[in-house]
Order: structure tokens, then sequence, then C-alpha cells
């Protein structure tokens, strides 16, 4: 206990990356997490931040339909998004994948920049796996955090749901660290 008590607060607090947000091509934003993902990218769009938002998530979220569509479909009606500013990635299952396939998309439209969103507990992992897909680009990434409900970063120990998230993202940061280590990233 007495761990907790001393490193405990660091433990979630080092998972969330959350940057400025600054002027990009896209907004990136990721699938398999709450609405507030969704609701924190459509507010920098909003905003001006970027006039196009990437949606990335092919895993399903209802029956047949992916992640990105359900994004799609919440970003229309909840957001005010207009449709022409989305660009579904259907097919990511994972976060590696996210990363992958947001580079093809962004090669495939010359973009230069992006703001990756996702939520707070998972921007550690997202930006060492975005950031090893990403490096000798040439393309500017910014990472920026959407807070999620139930995870409290200085006491990430404090409800069941928030210490189950914590540690499972250390262990999927070590499984990408040793995939990434293989695939010569």
């Amino acid at each position: 206990m007495a761990i907790i008590t001393v490193s405990g607060p660091w433990v979630g607090q080092w998972l969330v990356v959350n940057q400025h947000p600054r002027h990009v091509r896209a907004i990136v934003v990721l699938g398999g997490g709450p609405i507030n993902r969704l609701a924190r990218a459509a507010q920098l769009f909003h905003e001006g931040y970027a006039p196009d938002l990437i949606l990335s998530g092919g895993s399903p979220a209802f029956g047949n339909i992916t992640q990105a569509q359900a994004m799609d479909w919440q970003a229309v009606n909840q957001f005010s998004v207009p449709p022409s500013a989305l660009i579904l990635d259907n097919h990511s299952r994972t976060t590696y994948q996210n990363a992958m396939n947001t580079h093809a998309i962004m090669k495939a439209h010359h973009w230069q920049s992006a703001m990756i969103v996702s939520s707070d507990y998972h921007m550690r992992r997202v930006r060492f796996l975005f950031s090893r897909i990403f490096q000798s680009t040439g393309i500017h990434l910014t990472f920026v955090a959407a807070s999620d409900p139930f995870f409290r970063p200085s006491r990430w120990w404090a409800n069941p749901k928030s210490a189950a998230t914590t540690l499972g993202e250390y262990a999927k940061l070590l499984a990408n660290a040793v995939q990434m280590l293989f695939r010569g990233h």
C-alpha cells in the first residue's frame, strides 16, 4: 500500500499526454472509447483547428456497423459536423492499425499535419505508436486527450474500472514496445 501511496498519482498521470491544440490539416479520432473522444474532436473542429476529421475504428460497434461508421453518424447528427469533412477508416482494430491506416490516408491526401484525439488514459500508447509509424515522414502530429469520465489520473486506483484500465494500458504499452522492436520501428 505504501508503494501506491508514494507512486500512485504518478502511475496514472504518466499515461496522459495532452498537448496544446494547434491548427492542422486533419483531426484523427480513435474508436474504441466513449463518445467524449468524438465530442472533443468535434469541439476542436468547430473551433477551426482542422477542416477534416478522420474517424478510425473497424471493430464492430453495433452489429455490422463499425466504430468509424457509428462515429460518422454521431458526428453528423449529434455534433453538426458536415459529412463532407469526414473520412472513415473502417479497418483498424488496434491502435497500431489506427496509426498505420491514418498514415496511409494522410499520405494519399498529401497532408502534413494532424491532431490525434483519444481518451486521456490511452494517449501515452497512442503517442508511442503514432510517433514510430510517422517517424521520418515529415508529418507533424499533435496529441490531444479527451478526459474520460471514469479515469482520474491522480487517483487511478480509486475505482475498479479505472484501476483495470490503467494496468491494462501499461501491459498494452509493453506489448506494443515489443511489437515495434520486432517490426523495426
